[in-house]
Order: C-alpha cells, then sequence, then structure tokens
C-alpha cells in the first residue's frame, strides 16, 4: 500500500533525528573529523601549540602492529555440518556435500570481491576514528541497478555487476540510526545516504523524480565560492554534471519495506518489498566499543588523545628550553648588537669580526651560558606519559620490542604485556567477527539465486590437486557451523612455513601412519617450488614392472619396496613367463622378447633378494624384510647397535659412544 503524504512526512522526520543525534552523540563537535585528520598526519597542528610544536602521529602504525595478521593475511572459511543429512523442502538431502559448495563459494567471493583490501581494511579504520565500520551486502539482479536507460554504468565501482554479489564499504556518517538501542540489529530501521548524479536520479525514478533539487556543487578544497577559479573549472561548477542529489533509502524491519527519498523533496521516490532475506538489515556493523544503551561510543582513538597531546607538549617544552640554552649569549657593552646576532645565528667554523682591538682579550667582553643540564624530571614525565599512551592503545611490551621501564618488577612488566595482550586479542576478535557476518550474509544471499549454475574447479597447494564441483546456488542451503580457520589470520613468512615443514617432517617421518611422500611434498611447497612432484621417485607396483620387463628394459628394485609382497607376485610372473617360453620359437622375435624379459625378471628377485639381506644385516636382525629403513636421525643417533630400546632412549637423552 502506498505511503500518505502523512507517513511520508513522518519519516522525512525520522532521517532528520537520524541526522540530529548523529552529530550530536556520534561525530560530536565534528570529532570524527579530527581524527581522520590524525591518521593523515596532522594530529596536532603548529597553530594548536604554536611554531615549535612537534607532531606525534603515531596511531596508524599503532593500529597495524595491534592488527597485523587481519591486514596482511586472507581469512578463510570454513563450513563445518552439524549433521550428515538435512531436511530440506520435505527431502533428505547430503549436507556434508552442501558444506563444500558453501565454503567453495564464499571463499572464492571473498576473494573476488577483495573484501580484505577494499572493506575490511578501510573499516577498521573507520572503527577507530568513528567507532564504526560498515559493510554492505547485496546482489545485482536486474540491470536497472547498475545501468541507465543508454546503457551507461550508474555505479564506479568495477566489482559490482550484474548477476553478482558484492560487498562495499560505506562511510559511516551515510548510515542514520533511531536513538535508544545499543546494536544495529536491534534498531527498527536504517537509513542509507548515497549520492547520486541528478541524470542517474531522473533516470531511474522517472516521472517521480521531476522537481528534485540537487545539492550545492561538492567544492571541498574551494569553499563556497568559485572566486579565483579557471574559466573551465567555474563553467564545470555551473554545469549539471557537478550536481549531486542526496539519496535516502530507508530500510524498515518492520513492514519489510524499502522506501526511497531525497533530500529536499516532498514526495517518495519508490517504495519496493526487501528482494534479500538476511535475518536483518544489508548492513554488517564493526564495533570496538560498546556503552549500554547507546549506540554512539567513543571512538577508540580519542582515548589516547589526551596523552598524545601531552606527550607533544613535553618534547615541544623541552624542544624550546634547549634552543633557548643554546643560544644564551653574555657580552660586555663595548660589543656591538650586530656581532651578538651574527654570533648566535652563525654555524661552527665561520669567521666574525667582533670589532675590538688587537690586544683585547675577545673572551672578556663576549661568552656563551652552557646553561643548564636537560631537565631529568621532564624526561621522566615524558617516559610516564608515553607508557601511559601505550598501556591505553592495548599494545603489549611485545608488540613495542621492549620492557617497560616505568615498572618496579618483572611481574608488573608482565601483568601490563599480559593485559595489553588481552586488549589486542579482543580488537582482533571483533574484526574476525566482523569477517563472519559478512561471509554469513552473503551466504544468505547467493542461496537465493536457486537458478544460477556453477561449474567450478577447486585447486589446491600443488599442481594436479584439484577436484571438480557442480552445483546450483540452491544447494548453498544447510546447517553449518561457519568459523574462520584460525592459522589463516597469524603472521606468515617463507621461513616459518619451511621451517614448520622441516619440523612435521623429524616428528613424523618415523611413523609408517604419515604418508612420508606429504611430508617431503610439504618443504618444497613451503619455498614455493613450482610442480614438487617431479622431484619425487615413485615407487612402482609389480604388474607395473612386469610391463616394462616385457618391453625390454631393466628394472631396478627400490630400497622403500615391500620386499616380500614384490618378490610372491614376481614368482607368479616368471611361471608365467617360463610357460610361455614353452609355447614361443626362441629363435623369431617374440621368443627372443620373452627369453629377455625373463633374464631380466631373474636378476630383479635376486636385486630384491640382496636389499633385504642387507637391511636385515644393517639391523642387526631385528627389522622385518619388507619395511623401510629407519628415516627418524635422533632416533638412529640414540639407537644402540643391537637394535634393542636403550635407557638413554627412555630419559631421551642421546646415546654416549664408546661405552
Amino acid at each position: 500500500m502506498p505511503l500518505s503524504d502523512e507517513e511520508v512526512k513522518r519519516w522525512k522526520g525520522r532521517i532528520d533525528l537520524g541526522k540530529v543525534y548523529q552529530e550530536k552523540y556520534g561525530n560530536k563537535d565534528k570529532r570524527w573529523e579530527k581524527y581522520v585528520k590524525g591518521l593523515a598526519g596532522d594530529f596536532n597542528s603548529a597553530a594548536e601549540l604554536g611554531q615549535e610544536a612537534i607532531d606525534v602521529n603515531i596511531t596508524r602504525s599503532d593500529i597495524k602492529t595491534r592488527l597485523a595478521p587481519l591486514w596482511l593475511q586472507e581469512p578463510f572459511f570454513a563450513f563445518k555440518p552439524t549433521r550428515e543429512f538435512v531436511e530440506i523442502d520435505g527431502k533428505r538431502v547430503d549436507n556434508v556435500a552442501r558444506a563444500e559448495y558453501s565454503e567453495s563459494e564464499i571463499n572464492y567471493w571473498t576473494r573476488e570481491l577483495r573484501v580484505r583490501e577494499y572493506v575490511t581494511k578501510p573499516c577498521v579504520l573507520d572503527g577507530e576514528t568513528t567507532n564504526h565500520g560498515y559493510a554492505y551486502v547485496g546482489y545485482i539482479s536486474e540491470k536497472v541497478e547498475v545501468e541507465t536507460k543508454k546503457g551507461d554504468t550508474t555505479e564506479p565501482d568495477p566489482l559490482i555487476r550484474f548477476k553478482q554479489p558484492f560487498v562495499m564499504r560505506i562511510s559511516p556518517r551515510n548510515v542514520l540510526l533511531p536513538p535508544g538501542k545499543c546494536r544495529l540489529e536491534e534498531h527498527e530501521w536504517v537509513c542509507l545516504l548515497w549520492l547520486k548524479q541528478l541524470d542517474d536520479v531522473t533516470d531511474r525514478y522517472g516521472k517521480k523524480a521531476e522537481g528534485v533539487k540537487p545539492m550545492k556543487a561538492v567544492m571541498p578544497a574551494f569553499g563556497e565560492t568559485t572566486t579565483g577559479l579557471s574559466d573551465a573549472l567555474t563553467d564545470f561548477l555551473d554545469s549539471e554534471d557537478s550536481k549531486l542529489v542526496e539519496i535516502q533509502q530507508v530500510w524498515d524491519k518492520r513492514s519489510k519495506m524499502i522506501y526511497t527519498f531525497a533530500e529536499g523533496h516532498e514526495t517518495v521516490l519508490s517504495e519496493e518489498k526487501w528482494d534479500l532475506e538476511m535475518e536483518g538489515f544489508p548492513l554488517v556493523d564493526l564495533s570496538f566499543e560498546d556503552v549500554p544503551d547507546e549506540y554512539y561510543a567513543t571512538p577508540p582513538q580519542q582515548y589516547a588523545y589526551p596523552q598524545q597531546k601531552e606527550l607533544n607538549a613535553i618534547r615541544t617544552t623541552n624542544r624550546r628550553r634547549f634552543n633557548r640554552m643554546k643560544s644564551t649569549i653574555i657580552t660586555s657593552g663595548d660589543v656591538d648588537d650586530s656581532v651578538v646576532d651574527a654570533y648566535a645565528k652563525a654555524e661552527d667554523g665561520k669567521m666574525i669580526r667582533s670589532g675590538l682591538s688587537g690586544d683585547e682579550d675577545v673572551r672578556k667582553h663576549f661568552f656563551v651560558d652552557q646553561g643548564l643540564p636537560p631537565d631529568a624530571g621532564s624526561q621522566l614525565y615524558e617516559g610516564r606519559i608515553w607508557s601511559d599512551y601505550l598501556q591505553i592503545q592495548g599494545t603489549s611490551t611485545a608488540d613495542r620490542g621492549s620492557g617497560d621501564p616505568n615498572v618496579d618488577s618483572a611481574t608488573e612488566s608482565a601483568n601490563i604485556s599480559q593485559k595489553g595482550q588481552i586488549r589486542s586479542t579482543d580488537r582482533g576478535d571483533r574484526v574476525r567477527s566482523f569477517y563472519l557476518d559478512i561471509a554469513r550474509k552473503l551466504w544468505m544471499v547467493l542461496q537465493q539465486q536457486p537458478d544460477v549454475k556453477r561449474d567450478r574447479m577447486v585447486a589446491g597447494n600443488l599442481a594436479g590437486q584439484f577436484k571438480q564441483l557442480n552445483y546450483s546456488l540452491k544447494e548453498l542451503r544447510g546447517e553449518f557451523a561457519i568459523s574462520i580457520d584460525i592459522s589463516t589470520v597469524m603472521p606468515d613468512s617463507p621461513t616459518m612455513r619451511l621451517t614448520l615443514a622441516q619440523t612435521n617432517y623429524n616428528l613424523f617421518r618415523a611413523d609408517p601412519l604419515v604418508d612420508p611422500e606429504q611430508l617431503i611434498l610439504d618443504i618444497y611447497t613451503a619455498q614455493n617450488t613450482p610442480n614438487p612432484s617431479k622431484y619425487l621417485l615413485a615407487l612402482r607396483q609389480p604388474d607395473e614392472e612386469l610391463q616394462m620387463m616385457l618391453q625390454g628394459l631393466p628394472v631396478e628394485p627400490h630400497e622403500r619396496d615391500n620386499h616380500e609382497m614384490h618378490m610372491e607376485r614376481h614368482q607368479m610372473h616368471a611361471a608365467r613367463i617360463d610357460k610361455a617360453l614353452d609355447e614361443v620359437d626362441p629363435e623369431d622375435e617374440s621368443g627372443q622378447k620373452v627369453r629377455i624379459a625373463l633374464l631380466l625378471m631373474v636378476a630383479h628377485l635376486n636385486s630384491h633378494a640382496r636389499i633385504m639381506q642387507k637391511i636385515v644385516s644393517a639391523q642387526g636382525g631385528g627389522r622385518q624384510p619388507g619395511s623401510p629403513v629407519a628415516e627418524n636421525m635422533l632416533r638412529n643417533q640414540m639407537r644402540e647397535r643391537s637394535g634393542s630400546e636403550t635407557g638413554a632412549e627412555l630419559r631421551g637423552q642421546p646415546l654416549v659412544e664408546g661405552r
């Protein structure tokens, strides 16, 4: 049912209420703009503290230090099925297979849409400066959403495409909410503000957009007037291309309707049902601080703002004191003022004429006061403020690379470091939850496009490791526990990967239940070696060896073969070859091939027997034929020549040679 004039007026009033609420409790006294300047390197301006101000701009690096893994690593979303089969639409379906489809789909799109780079990292900075970062999840199902009637693109973001999902960052300034609730999902409605070109608005909404008035031309660097601008820029600012319209899109959770208005326009532009169901708004909110019964809490950057200003003031004072002492000059009245000024401004080694006679000692008329030593109390105070700043920010002693100089004991230092680690862990957990909420909403959006088919090859770490998946998006429905693989958001490096692969080899290589080939492949993979399988010698089966011998090729057994099984199988082969030799003419070509194959088989069996004897002798008769030679270097070092387990082994100590 269309909105009445009274309902339109009421919604316009709610939108204005959201703007007032944000300005009064969120962006109070333009503090959001101030903290954005802090990230830009203008935390304390010279006008604030005088010409001697020393900027201490460490906020950005501080943020990256606390959240480094989430800035550097792509998360991997794991979909764990809660049970093997589920009932959907009256049918019993394989829930495990659907978890595999969902996992493939979500991890593909989070990388394809570059969520970490385009959304999460900017939203983390939004969270630092405003305490709110927003991601918007949607799906383009109609061309009118991204194209004008002429076919022009209305969305500048190249990742927003027809028949595809998208995830984009929204500025906190463009999200309006009613007062009285603490979390985003608790609100009845949310209003999103979009700046659109006037032509795009009239093209999309037609007659309903007649009379829409554009805002003033956007001139953030030029002010309100065009005085002093070039003719070309002035003409552009007067043209329709520079005119923008503020579109107000209200998502009403109660009626499940989307109402679209324009700033300064008294009628509604469109009314439509929610096209996607995501158990809430299409927004995901990242918030680092919570305040009961209030939505807008203090931005994290503000907590350390007083300490940062105080630190700046201390260093400025110390610099002024140093400059004043260095330039203090005491002279007698016989020295001209110009000489005094020249001395104060001179660099080392510069000649200055004093104007005194040659027999006068200049030191009697002209000398410098070395002043007081540096103020130790001021330096101690600076250290205390710096310590307070790091503790407020939650930066542990490990992150800053040294212990805290302002604590009295190692225990106190450890407690401070532990508390800082807890703060940092909480921040990281919030970002991971933000990632997970994006993945969940993306999964909900995709499964509502049941007709879309997927034919996707999921590749592994190595060449040749892949799996073909064929499914439709309706098969994403199921019951899963979604989580982030924690190893994918930990600090990583080639050296760490190689060390871990080598450690696994040393630990597990002697275990007969562990695949030794995979352990070796992990080492090659950690070194980014292309096609590492080519470095490994594959063990042949007895039937493969027989085919090679029938072609006249000699075959050497491998030390790791199961020699008993091979010899048993080859004895059968030899009997069949011997029988075939009786059935062919030994003088023709086929007979010669059979005779050569028999000779090769006998030589091969003798080689197997020789290797078995060598293994038994090397292990003192205690090793079973056919099993691999022990590769665990540590256990070989501790093993006695008799092969028995020693007391040194039981104690975890190496064997002392020569006992």
